[in-house]
């Protein structure tokens, strides 16, 4: 299978399986709050993550790798913090519906940075889809002549979420 016709498909699955995180986090809510939920989430992310570095022998790369580039790890943490504890008062605030829908911003930023910083090619076609999404958010998150809070703690986690994805990109190169 070629470079694009993998893309696709990752496209596609990622499509099909990024609404149960919507929905299952939105069902979490009827119990305790946003902050909570991605407090839990990401304590056991952490826990997870530690385990599969420790039984798979690779800790002391981590901890090489960690000694190294911890200013790199850092502002990817940052990054993600904001990004995440955005996302999930976004949910709670505006729903999955409206949350699935602006985050696709991320594409949108991504697209932009890479033009920007990464000096990619921007086609007719991208900017054609970024109007049309720039259109829709304005049309989903207009509400009496003012952006909802909810619609922009959106945006502000996709713009985290996409400037992290930068980072990395870049990080891979140097490192």
């Amino acid at each position: 299978m070629d470079r694009h016709a993998k893309g696709y498909l990752y496209a596609v699955l990622s499509t099909l399986l990024l609404p149960t995180g919507y929905i299952i986090n939105t069902i979490v809510f009827s119990t305790i709050s946003p902050v909570t939920a991605a407090l839990y989430m990401f304590s056991f992310s952490l826990v997870m993550a530690f385990a599969i570095v420790f039984f798979t022998g690779r800790l002391g790369k981590f901890r090489k790798g960690l000694g190294k580039f911890w200013k790199q790890m850092l502002l990817i943490g940052i990054l993600t913090d904001i990004a995440a504890l955005a996302w999930y008062v976004s949910l709670s605030m505006t729903g999955p519906s409206v949350l699935g829908f602006l985050t696709r911003f991320v594409t949108v930023f991504t697209v932009i940075f890479s033009v920007v910083f990464l000096r990619e090619k921007f086609s007719k076609y991208e900017t054609t889809g970024i109007i049309t999404v720039i259109a829709g958010a304005f049309i989903i998150s207009y509400q009496g002549g003012q952006l909802a809070v909810g619609a922009l703690l959106a945006l502000v986690s996709s713009l985290a979420f996409s400037y992290m994805q930068l980072k990395i990109k870049t990080y891979i190169k140097y490192i």
